[in-house]
């Protein structure tokens, strides 16, 4: 705070608010946060942490000098960006920040941070194998054939052991695990993995001929 006192009665005093520069470091500023293994083609997070006492802002990503992702504004010192690293060796990823104005105080912060990381080769897609107990390894070459109005219990495995989920499209209707097919026609039902760590997600698309059930007998 800084007061003027005037030595006649020709001036008023006068006291000026408090104004007080930041002073910060690339360290203690803004800190990156990524995942112990990048991949390339394999989406991933990146995290900007602000260090203690530091105001919210925005950043922007960047790797090897050249942007990858736009202004990011941080809630509660936390920015996330999802990033799919394009190619793999060995890459500097940067974060620079610029802090949202803060009333009394001179300047806004800012503040950048670099690391080098190594960007690993793509992941294998996880593998899915569909065998519903009723019938045949389903193969995407072989043709499935069911009957309106049948039903299939649908089961998978995965080499990551993770859950496999399943979506249809066209005239069947997917309850729980239990695809049924409802009118003569083509269904594609869709199973998916979410993969692990090892492994990045899967999917195969299996294309079902639905005949007309046979009509009845009068």
């Amino acid at each position: 705070m800084a007061t003027f006192q005037p030595s006649n009665g020709n001036f008023t005093s006068s006291t000026s608010p408090i104004s007080q520069p930041f002073v910060t470091t690339a360290n203690t500023t803004v800190a990156l946060r990524w995942p112990a293994n990048l991949y390339a083609g394999t989406a991933t997070v990146l995290q900007a942490v602000l260090g203690a006492g530091i105001p919210n802002g925005s950043v922007a990503f960047s790797m090897d000098g050249t942007g990858i992702s736009g202004s990011i504004p941080t809630v509660n010192g936390v920015a996330t960006y999802q990033w799919t690293p394009p190619t793999t060796g060995i890459h500097t990823i940067a974060v620079t920040y610029t802090g949202n104005p803060v009333p009394g105080q001179a300047g806004q912060a800012s503040g950048a941070n670099s690391q080098t990381v190594n960007i690993q080769g793509s992941l294998p897609a996880d593998n899915i194998v569909v065998d519903p107990p009723s019938q045949p390894v389903w193969q995407i070459a072989s043709p499935i054939v069911m009957t309106a109005g049948q039903s299939v219990t649908l089961a998978a495995t995965t080499t990551s052991n993770t859950t496999v989920l399943f979506s249809e499209q066209g005239p069947c209707v997917i309850n729980g695990s239990v695809l049924t097919a409802l009118s003569a026609g083509q269904c594609q039902v869709t199973a998916f993995t979410a993969g692990n760590a090892q492994l990045k997600p899967g999917s195969e698309t299996y294309t079902i001929s639905v005949n007309a059930a046979p009509k009845k007998k009068k």
